[in-house]
């Protein structure tokens, strides 16, 4: 005899086929990185630079705060110990099919009194001599042993392009490594390319560019004008510095327009330190009216008018300085994370990072960066693929594929804001959960024949 399931439980299992067309990931494609664009946490968080050194050899720079170790005071000595360990995995594909070389290194601290110092090193892993030239996958794992909690990235190593910004290393004049791209005016630095190029042509650019549009409004990609503000050239290993704002372009070949590039915005970047700062990511937030009347740089009442309108829709002032507060800490925070050619509160990945929050999951492949909140099978979709573009200024600029149904969720997210209230990952869970459970109610009947 057969027996018939509940109706309830059949709905359920028909919705979630429906809704559950997520794509299969395997390998080092089904690891979850939303810790890596975590603005908070206890995870060390390091700053990580590659560098090919030569044919077959290539170097993982990295560094961290020791605030981000957990020292544990012993009380045979008195010290206080933190143990982290670093390991570089090195694959020839996301699934992890051939494990190329390996590379570790345990960092030990003890001190009699804690302080804020960094924590500098590098790994250096070896692609061997049957293919010298070649795209691999490093898996880079930081293991702080008091906490017992990892923290993974996962980079691609580009050797297959002799132009690429991982042939290209930056230092001060102590020798130290650069990690960003953003360096400041007036100070000295060192080029280094690691082919026997004897000099690099400099293109300096200063342009303005525009901000991400809202997840569901399709636009035309611009065309960048290549035509250089100024062009010098500039001895490989000299030292040099930047005297303007704006982007400066390495290049050892003029046939390709890839290279390396450096950029200034502001002395304080990626930090929100000036009104000046503030108007820019308002506008996600807000209808053309009021953007205009936010003039920041025309007259005091700019800021007046910016300061009512967070005070106007969170009701009191309290609940305005925490959601401005929550607001820029993302701003910067994309700053951080997703700063290519422009600032990261400006692109694709900002856009969404400011008004949504860090996400729930987060997967990469070679070409793309797949963002999930909440609940990746809900009716109500908050998937978003990031294809990795092909720019010569960036190895970090991705481009959404935007589509009409974000529409609903990017009202939810501005009413919510308009209304004084933090959005998050959680609120689009809640509001997951609400759309299914109306789903399951208006569902037909199952019937069975």
């Amino acid at each position: 005899m057969m027996l018939r399931k509940p109706i309830k439980y059949l709905l359920l299992l028909l919705i979630g086929t429906i809704l559950g067309s997520c794509s299969t990931r395997s390998g080092l494609g089904a690891v979850n990185l939303s810790h890596v664009y975590q603005k908070n946490g206890v995870l060390v968080r390091p700053k990580i630079r590659i560098f090919n050194e030569n044919k077959f050899e290539s170097t993982i720079h990295f560094s961290f705060s020791s605030e981000e170790m957990l020292y544990i005071r012993s009380p045979q000595t008195g010290l206080y110990n933190a143990h982290v360990d670093v390991e570089v995995f090195m694959y020839e594909t996301f699934q992890r099919e051939l494990l190329v070389d390996t590379a570790s290194l345990t960092i030990k601290d003890a001190v009699q009194e804690l302080s804020t110092k960094e924590i500098r090193g590098a790994l250096t892993v070896d692609v061997g001599t049957s293919l010298p030239r070649d795209t691999y996958i490093l898996l880079i794992r930081f293991h702080d042993r008091n906490r017992k909690l990892y923290f993974d990235e996962v980079r691609i190593l580009e050797r297959t392009d002799p132009y690429s910004d991982q042939n290209f290393l930056v230092v001060d004049t102590d020798s130290n490594i650069v990690f960003g791209h953003h360096i400041q005016l007036g100070e000295q630095y060192r080029m280094i390319n690691n082919d026997e190029v004897g000099e690099f042509k400099v293109t300096y650019y200063d342009r303005e560019f525009g901000i991400a549009t809202p997840p569901f409004v399709k636009t035309d990609p611009t065309t960048f004008d290549y035509r250089a503000d100024s062009v010098f050239e500039l001895q490989n290993g000299a030292i040099f510095s930047m005297d303007r704002p704006g982007f400066y372009h390495f290049q050892i070949d003029d046939e390709t327009r890839m290279g390396y590039t450096l950029f200034h915005y502001y002395p304080t970047f990626p930090l929100v330190t000036d009104k000046s700062h503030l108007q820019g990511p308002m506008r996600y937030l807000t209808s053309n009216l009021e953007y205009e009347g936010m003039d920041v740089n025309s007259a005091d009442t700019g800021k007046i008018e910016l300061d009512k309108f967070w005070i106007r829709h969170a009701g009191t002032v309290e609940r305005a300085k925490d959601q401005i507060e929550e607001y820029y800490s993302r701003v910067e925070a994309a700053n951080i994370f997703f700063t290519s050619y422009q600032e990261g509160w400006r692109t694709d990945r900002g856009i969404l990072y400011v008004v949504y929050g860090p996400p729930t999951n987060i997967y990469r492949s070679r070409d793309t960066e797949t963002w999930v909140y909440g609940e990746e099978a809900s009716s109500l979709n908050y998937t978003f693929v990031f294809d990795k573009m092909i720019n010569p200024f960036s190895n970090n600029d991705y481009s959404l594929r935007r589509k009409s149904e974000y529409r609903y969720g990017w009202g939810l997210a501005l009413e919510s804001w308009r209304h004084g209230r933090i959005y998050d990952a959680e609120d689009i869970k809640r509001a997951q959960d609400e759309r299914d459970q109306q789903l399951r109610q208006t569902a037909p009947p199952y019937l069975w024949y």
